[in-house]
This record gives structure tokens, sequence and C-alpha cells, in this order.
């Protein structure tokens, strides 16, 4: 019987129970009314029964010869009747799209051909589904399904399509479920929240037509029995966590017509057989962008074609067609003779067994060294995979969150995801000239330096934005206290001006600085000359610990650089800040040489120098509980002059182009300055020839302490009287019985000695044509 789209009205008839012999009722798309007459049940044929109808909860009971039920698109609510599992003939049972909410029942195993439920089911996936033998298509996607995917599955022998995408399941894919042979038309996952590895059985579904696992939490590598899958037209494994390379096995799916294995970690070449796909269509059918892949991109097959594949966000791929605006690839001729074939593997093996013999006794002379705790640990290593990933710690480089400017980009606070980690962001402006050499630049001198106090860098980035454009970033350890600069030269609105800092602090932060300094100097591998360095490049973190920051402009200087008496010739550009970059004096060491000697000395070596072994007595710099110095002058500049080196050019960064470490010391003297004197020497008090060096020098000795900033007197008292109200034993001034008397006495002369310093490193000594010298 078919009403279907009638355009009934009114109830349906109790005298439709007079129909013993009726097998099909079709009520679909009509306007009728009412409730399901019980007569309904005297129908004891019915097999099939389809209408738009609020379910019956005893429809199990009355149609108990029910063989199929076709809801179709109606407006169900609620749950499914567990009366239905009393239908012990059963066959196919399909909700399509419905407002069917709750759980699936667990006693609907009398189930034995279909079934379709698209709808807001909740709760977990019910282990007994796997007693539907009989079971061919299960669809279940787009649901609210949580916990694992049931292992019984595995039960359902004669099951050739499942769907179980856009739900909320976790765990790992059960490795029964991938091994259900019979599955041929399709297998989809994808949008949940699988996690784990594809498992190996993946290799028996060799009759699937479609495998789609994307969107998931998968790692691993891609398993390579995946190729035994030779029936697959639509291989879809993209938004996961997969590495490796991809699988020499793909060559045996000819069929293919999708492949996506985007947006992984995947590395290695881009197979050369995938060009050779003819069933591929030309609709952008492989995707391999934002990945880790390199080498060259053929120009064959597919390739040829820009509308039918993307290899975006991959930096290290050259070559292929010219609209994919990659690098040329450089060209190697390898040569194959007899001679290479024998000499190189016996190269190989003797540069094995050489560097093992090396590598162990670098490991044996480590384990006597101390640890480097500048060093980071595994748990702090992180990895920014791709731009995406700085987009979401910023929100989107927010301007909220923009915190400030480098020499070549601005830096913004971020979250990083996963972790809940605070960072700095510096985000390089690629548009400015020379920013590209500068980030190399920057990452080379990061990479080759570690210590306590220089800005501890987490991860770098080099990738793609979203408008296909190159993009580089540096994500750095946050500084809670800002720089230097905003400290002693606070704007209205900053928190800063509510507070300054004490004389003390600022003791610290050049001890800090000039450490940071020696080990760039003296103590890398490579020497590292700063070039920059000014306040608003010392960054200060909790503790109020200075780390120098920004290499932006940094060089590393040759072993044959380190010298100080040669010349090396880097760049012919502008490279500092000015007021902090040296002028293009010369230096008459020979005669002068204590006038450079213008830092600190850690306290391992208590070379401590005679002018201010009295004036420093009562003052002992704590960093933490750890870690005393004592702040003393005289920077270890291990200058190798010979007899005949008298005259040496200044570090000269600025115009001339020569840099060398001497350059550092000069901006680190401009520094202290500023520093103890609270003048920018850039401050339009100075003007002409006077100048903040000329400024300090004309108050030295007798009337310094009218040209320092005052408000650092002010904050040592406070500052001094907040350690003794909390009681804690490190004080920042070790007292001695007649301190509060000789105070003002002791403070002097250690602002004496200190601005000896300052002036010492900025000295300008100029010689004449005729060869005599005098100051500038």
């Amino acid at each position: 019987m078919n009403g279907l789209d009638n355009h009934l009205t009114g109830s349906i008839p109790s005298g439709i129970g007079n129909l013993t012999s009726l097998f099909t009722l079709r009520l679909l798309q009509n306007n009728l009314r009412g409730s399901i007459p019980n007569e309904l049940g005297q129908l004891t044929r019915l097999g099939y029964f389809q209408l738009a109808w609020q379910l019956p909860p005893n429809v199990g009971v009355i149609l108990p010869a029910l063989e199929v039920f076709a809801g179709g698109v109606n407006y169900f609510t609620g749950p499914i009747p567990v009366s239905l599992s009393n239908a012990s003939g059963l066959q196919i049972l399909d909700f399509a799209i419905n407002g069917l909410t709750g759980g699936i029942p667990k006693n609907l195993g009398s189930l034995k051909s279909l079934l379709k439920i698209v709808n807001r089911f909740s709760g977990s996936i019910p282990s007994a589904l796997g007693n539907l033998t009989r079971l061919a298509t299960l669809f279940l996607e787009e649901n609210r399904f949580g916990g694992n995917i049931p292992s019984s599955l595995r039960n359902c022998k004669r099951l050739q399509n499942l769907n179980l995408s856009s739900n909320n399941l976790n765990g790992t894919i059960p490795k029964e479920v991938l091994g259900l042979s019979s599955l041929s038309i399709s297998l989809v996952m994808s949008n949940n929240y699988l996690t784990g590895s594809l498992s190996l059985e993946v290799g028996k579904l060799q009759n699937l037509m479609q495998l789609d696992i994307s969107g998931n939490r998968l790692s691993g590598t891609i398993p390579s029995t995946l190729g035994s899958c030779v029936s697959l037209e639509r291989l879809h494994l993209e938004r996961n966590n997969f590495e490796g390379p991809i699988p020499e096995s793909f060559k045996t799916l000819r069929g293919l017509e999708e492949l996506d294995l985007s947006e992984n970690n995947l590395t290695g070449r881009v197979p050369g057989f995938l060009a050779g796909f003819s069933a591929l269509n030309l609709n952008r059918t492989i995707f391999l962008y934002f990945n880790n892949l390199e080498g060259e991109v053929s120009r064959d097959g597919i390739f040829a074609n820009a509308s039918a594949f993307s290899v975006v966000g991959n930096d290290k791929l050259c070559g292929g067609i010219p609209e994919l605006h990659l690098p040329t690839c450089s060209r190697k001729k390898p040569r194959e003779t007899l001679f290479f074939k024998i000499v190189i593997p016996a190269t190989i093996v003797a540069v094995f067994i050489s560097v093992l013999l090396i590598s162990l006794s670098i490991f044996y002379i480590r384990r006597k060294l101390p640890r480097n705790s500048n060093t980071p640990s595994p748990d702090e290593q992180q990895v920014v995979d791709s731009y995406l990933d700085l987009v979401k710690s910023t929100n989107g480089f927010a301007a909220e969150n923009l915190i400030g400017y480098g020499s070549f980009g601005s830096v913004y606070k971020g979250i990083l995801f996963g972790e809940g980690r605070i960072v700095a962001i510096k985000i390089i402006n690629l548009l400015q000239k020379g920013a590209s050499k500068s980030f190399i630049d920057e990452c080379n001198a990061l990479r080759s330096s570690k210590h306590r106090n220089l800005l501890k860098i987490i991860t770098v980035c080099s990738s793609v934005d979203h408008q296909g454009n190159d993009f580089k970033g540096l994500v750095f350890e946050f500084m809670s206290n800002g720089n230097l600069d905003q400290w002693l030269h606070p704007a209205s609105e900053e928190q800063f001006r509510t507070r300054k800092l004490s004389f003390t602090q600022r003791l610290n932060i050049a001890f800090d600085v000039a450490s940071a300094l020696d080990y760039l100097h003296h103590h890398c591998e490579t020497t590292i000359v700063h070039c920059d360095l000014k306040p608003s490049n010392v960054l200060l973190d909790d503790d109020m610990t200075a780390h120098v920051g920004d290499f932006g402009l940094a060089k590393l200087l040759s072993e044959a650089s380190r010298s100080l008496s040669i010349n090396p010739a880097i760049s012919a550009t502008l490279k500092g800040s000015i007021g902090y970059i040296p002028p293009g004096m010369g230096l008459d060491l020979t005669n002068r040489l204590e006038l450079l000697i213008a830092t600190f000395i850690p306290k391992s070596e208590l070379l401590l120098h005679s002018f201010l072994l009295n004036s420093l007595k009562h003052f002992s710099v704590h960093y933490n509980s750890s870690a005393s110095f004592i702040f003393v002058p005289g920077l270890e500049l291990q200058m190798h002059l010979s007899q005949n080196d008298s005259i040496l050019p200044l570090a000269e960064y600025g115009m001339t182009g020569e840099v060398s470490v001497l350059g550092d010391v000069y901006s680190y003297g401009i520094l202290l300055l500023e520093m103890f004197t609270g003048k920018r020497p850039t401050d339009d008090m100075f003007k002409g020839d006077v100048n903040i060096h000329k400024f300090a020098d004309m108050a030295f000795s007798a009337n310094v302490m009218a040209i320092i900033d005052p408000s650092m007197l002010a904050e040592e008292v406070i500052y001094e009287n907040e350690i003794t109200e909390h009681g804690i034993e490190e004080r920042a001034i070790i007292h001695n019985n007649d301190f509060q008397a000789n105070r003002t006495s002791n403070i002097k002369e250690c602002l004496v000695s200190v601005m000896e310093i300052g002036l010492s490193s900025s000295r300008q000594i100029c010689l004449e044509t005729d060869g005599d010298e005098h100051s500038c």
C-alpha cells in the first residue's frame, strides 16, 4: 500500500487492521494526524513500514514481523524504542536524518543487514553492535559519540561501509577494525580525537576504495603496508602528526584519484612516481602542503599543472614549474667510477671509526666538566611547526599583544599552543632591506651562544603565511619586567613610572651586561660582536636579572679576528643605534690600554683592581641564593699586542664598517653613563660638541653626585627597607657597624669608580695628521 505524497488528511483508520495480508505500508509526506492505532498490530505480515510520525514505544511489539523500517527524512524525536529488538526479523533499520537523541539500545543484536543513523546520538558506541554479523553498512557520522571505537566490530564480517566521522571519539584505531578485509566501499573516521599510530593491519584493506582518517591526532610514520590497498581511489591523511617520508609503496596505488597528506610533519623528497599517476584528475588532487619535504619537485605528469597539486609551506623544496616560485636546485653530477665505488665506502668506514673515537673522548671530557645550567632540558624545548602556530599563540598578531619593536621587526607576547607557556615572538619584517640576512645572523649568533645573561631563544619558524609569502619569526623566553630603557625613561602610561631602579639594582644590571659581553667576546667558540648594545636591548626577568637580546646586527668574527691587533672589515653599512655607535677614531693602545679596561670580572677570578678595592668593600651584589658577584673593573680583553702594535682603529661598527669587540666596549661605556645619570645620549641637551661623555667628564670626579640620577638613591632606601621588613638574609647591601654614617661617602666612591669605567670605555682618542694625539 503506497500512500506516499497523496495529501491525505485526518487519522489512520482503525479498520486498517483488517488488511491482514498487507506487507508494505508507506505513508510519507502527508498531513495525517493523531496516533498510530493499536489495530496496526494485527498486520502480522507487515514487513516494510515507512511513515512520518512519532515513534510509538511499543513499535517492535505490535509489528513483530517487521523486516524493513525506513524513517527517511522525518521529525522523529526522543530515543530509539527498545522494543525494536522484538522485531526478530528486522533486517533494515534506516533512520536517515531525524531528531532522535540518546544512545543506541544495546539489545539491537537481532539486526542482520543495515543500520543507518545520522542524528544527535551521544554516549559510547555499544560493543553489542559486534553481534550484527550480517551488518553491511554502519553510518554513525555527525553524532556526539565519545569514548573508544569498539573492537567488537571485528565480528561484523560482512561490513562494507563504515562511517564514524565528526564525533568525539578518542583512543587508537583498533587494529581489529583495520583488519576487516570485507570493507570495500569506505572507511571514514575523520574529525575525531583519535591518537596513536596507524597499524600495519591497514594493509589488509585491499578492496577498500576510500580511506579518510583526516583531522585527528595520529602520529608516527605512514605504514608502508598501505601500498597493498590497491583498490584505493581516495586517501586522506591530512591534519595529523604523521612524520617520516612518503612511502615508496604508494607507487602501487595506481587508481588513486585524491591524495591528501597536507599539514603533517612529513620529511624526505617528493616521490617522482607521483607524477606518473595517470588516473589523477587535474583539480588539485595532490595536497602535500605544510610539511617538511625537501629536494627537487618534478616538472612532469601531474606536476606540470599548478592547479592539480599544492606543495606550499615546504621551505626546502626546489625546482618545479615556474608557477611554484621555488628556488633553483643546485646540480651535481654523480661520479660513478669504480675508484669512487671503492674509495668512498672505505673512507666512510675510516671516518666513522675516527668520529666514534673522538665522540668517546669528548664524552669522557664533558663528564669531567660542570654542566652549563643555561642549556635547555628536553622538557623546555618547544617546536613551532608552522606559521599557523604563531598565529594561534598571538591571537592573530592582535594589537593588544604587541609589546615592542626589534631592529628588523615587531615583538608580540604569545602563549605557546599546548603548554600555556608565555613567550615573546619576534616577527621579521622581510620587506625591510637586510631583514633576511639579519634573521640568519641572529640565528647563527644565538645558536653559538648560551649564557644566563643572554636572552634565551626557544625556537625559530621559517615558513609561509596564509598568502603564500615568506614568513620568519623567532620565539624567545618572555621577560616580565620589560627592558632597561622602559625603567630608565618610562613613558607616562607605563607601569615603570611608579618605580625607579635603585643604585644596587643598577650595579646588578651593569654586571649582568658585562658578564654577557665577556662571554660573547672571549668564551664562545667564535667571537660574537653584538653591534647594537643599548638599554632597549637589555631585558629584565622576574628577578630583575638582565639578559642581552636582539642579535639582528651581531657579527661572528673568525679566529684570526680575535686578536685586536688586526682590523677585520665586515660590512660597509651603518651598524648600531645613534648615540651608542663608536666613532671612527684611532686609539693608542700602547699608552692608553688601562683606559679600555672597562667592565667586570666574575668572582671566580677575583682580580680586584686596586683603585676600586677600597670603595667597593661595602657592596656585595647578589643575584640569587647560589651566585654572588663583586663589582670590580677589568675586563680580560685578551689583546695580543706585539712590540710594533701601537695604533688600533677603535671598534668601528659605525660608518667605516670595521667590527671588533671594542665597539661593544664603547657602547657599554655609553650604557653605563646613561644608567647612572639618567640621560639619553640623544637627549636634546647634547648639542654641538657636548655629548654624554663630555657631560660626565666635566663633572668627574669632584661633582659626580651632581649629575647622577637622584631617583636611584631614594629607591636605594626603599629597596633596603623592603629587604629588612621581609627578613631576607641575602641582603643587597652588607652593613657594617658604621654603615649609615659612611653610606653617602661609600656610594660616592663607588659612583666615581663606575663613572670612570664609563668614561674610559667611551673615551675618544684622535690622531692628528702629524701623528700627535689629543682628546676629541
